[in-house]
């Protein structure tokens, strides 16, 4: 569990860096306090790049009046999310939990698909916990290599 969320800390400081960085070619005033507030925000699901997004959009309509600008960093936080949500988030949290990040990303979609929100925050740690319990009972087999036939008495 522990590991699960260093590697979602850790997705939230990429995807901060990333929307600064962003931000900051799009050239918003205050930046980098957005792209760490996006940082932080990102770790709630779904509501998490909305707010994000959001203050980036309230910075842009205040400073200027340009509609175009607006579209530019709802593009911008679009194209973020994804990459976030497609490679970064899955790499990263695969390799904090040691499992494949499909593995990963098919946990975190049957969670959602039966559980919501709350399947899906779950879902990681818990196909963690189904690793590691699979794991120790593949090890705990071989060691003592149960089989069949072990305390077979024949009959003949």
């Amino acid at each position: 569990m522990g590991n699960f969320l260093r590697g979602q800390c850790l997705d939230g400081i990429i995807f901060g860096l990333l929307t600064s960085f962003a931000m900051w070619l799009l050239n918003v005033k205050y930046f980098m306090f957005i792209g760490v507030f996006a940082g932080m925000a990102n770790l709630i699901p779904y509501l998490g790049p909305f707010a994000g997004a959001a203050l980036a959009v309230v910075d842009v309509l205040l400073t200027s009046s340009d509609p175009s600008r607006v579209l530019a960093v709802l593009v911008a936080f679009s194209a973020v999310k994804l990459l976030d949500d497609a490679f970064i988030q899955p790499l990263i949290v695969a390799r904090s939990v040691r499992m494949h990040p499909l593995i990963v990303l098919l946990a975190i979609l049957i969670g959602g698909h039966f559980f919501g929100v709350l399947g899906m925050l779950l879902a990681v740690p818990v196909a963690g916990f189904m690793k590691v319990a699979f794991d120790a009972g593949l090890l705990l087999f071989r060691k003592y290599r149960f089989s069949t036939h072990a305390g077979a008495v024949s009959t003949a």
